[in-house]
């Protein structure tokens, strides 16, 4: 390579300071996942108390311990498959895709037969009257952050995606509204889950505008 040619790209590439490499989509996950709720939990505390018994409640009902637990692996792997999608060369195994739609299965029965089956102990213990907004408001700071995340690394979400990013983020102020607000499954799948829609829309809106 001549000389003035290699002075050329010194030249270019002297004022650029290397990146580290990206963590693995997982780890990154993992990250987003363990701060929103950790965030998240905070503030429902900090509003008002969860609801008196939400923890023994979840012992005494396992249909609401199967939703909670299958609706934090839908939280974990919708974070995941935002992450692996907009990541250059990486993909989820068959295995990791298996497991991703098993627990989304398993997360609508377990909705479809609390919304059919008798649900005791449904009063308005713990009640909480903007809980919709609430979960809005956690939702889009989790949504935001996901987004700030990924516009650091670089990364490029497209429509798909974005709707992994927003459900993730819904979810997971709608699972632990569950245990802070009054336990109703018609309120619940209404006020808790509902605004999810909301947030899909909105990050699908936010990634076409970081497009641009």
């Amino acid at each position: 390579m001549p000389k003035d040619r290699e002075r050329f790209i010194a030249d270019l590439v002297s004022s650029h300071t290397p990146r580290p490499p990206l963590a693995l989509p997982g780890r990154r996950a993992l990250r987003w996942c363990l701060a929103a709720l950790a965030v998240t939990v905070t503030l429902l505390w900090l509003v008002q108390p969860f609801r008196p018994g939400c923890l023994r409640a979840l012992c005494g009902h396992p249909l609401r311990l199967v939703e909670l637990l299958s609706g934090l692996l839908c939280v974990g792997w919708g974070a995941t498959m935002a992450l692996v999608g907009s990541t250059p060369g990486t993909r989820l195994s068959l295995a990791s895709r298996c497991v991703a739609g098993l627990s989304a299965v398993v997360f609508a029965v377990s909705l479809v037969v609390a919304s059919i089956a008798s649900t005791p102990e449904s009063s308005s213990i713990g009640h909480r009257p903007y809980c919709w907004m609430e979960v809005l408001v956690y939702g889009g700071a989790s949504l935001g952050a996901m987004l700030w995340m990924a516009h650091r690394s670089y990364l490029r979400f497209t429509a798909p995606t974005a709707i992994w990013v927003g459900l993730a983020a819904g979810l997971v102020p709608a699972l632990l509204m569950q245990l802070a607000c009054v336990y109703d499954p018609c309120h619940g799948l209404a006020f808790h889950y509902g605004p999810i829609l909301l947030l899909v829309g909105l990050g699908a809106w936010l990634v076409k505008r970081l497009a641009r």
